[in-house]
């Protein structure tokens, strides 16, 4: 441009020549300035396309966080009651032992019962299968009593308290 100024000093007016180059180089640069544009427009496009991709991603990834987030407060609680209820089992598990002892204990207790009365029955058997023997040698023995001659025996006879005679004098005091 200087070297246009200088030369419009020394003339007065350009030439059609000069304008049409001026014009030609104006046109030029208005369309490289339009491409610039363009290229601006389709940048500044591409720009907002990706900004409503960057809020929408943005916008998903708040929304699974605030998923994540139930979810682990979900987990939490589960987690809170699955140790409860683990406390409770292993409580429950322990009463199981004790019960367990408890019972064998108490299987063991009633071997030892049923082994006595079984002993305690064979020694009735045996007891039984005696008996007769001896039922038999003592109803022999009170026959054999009953079949005794009586003893008799000289001079008075001795009375019993109840063959005695009444004593009439005290029996009969109104008389």
């Amino acid at each position: 441009m200087n070297s246009q100024s200088n030369f419009r000093t020394k003339r007065s007016a350009p030439t059609k020549a000069e304008l049409e180059a001026t014009v030609t180089q104006l046109k030029a640069q208005l369309k490289d300035a339009e491409k610039a544009a363009q290229e601006q427009e389709k940048t500044l496009t591409d720009l907002k396309n990706a900004i409503e991709k960057a809020q929408k991603k943005e916008d998903s990834l708040q929304q699974e966080i605030a998923n994540l987030k139930s979810d682990l407060e979900h987990q939490k609680e589960s987690f809170q009651k699955s140790q409860k209820d683990l406390g409770k089992i292993e409580q429950v598990r322990t009463e199981l032992e004790k019960a367990k002892a408890a019972a064998i204990q108490l299987a063991q207790t009633n071997e030892k019962l049923i082994q006595e009365i079984n002993t305690l029955k064979q020694e009735n058997e045996n007891l039984k299968a005696t008996k007769p023997k001896a039922q038999e040698h003592k109803a022999l023995e009170h026959k054999a009593q009953e079949y005794k001659e009586p003893e008799y025996r000289s001079g008075r006879p001795i009375q019993k308290e109840s063959e005695k005679p009444a004593d009439f004098a005290t029996k009969s005091w109104l008389l």
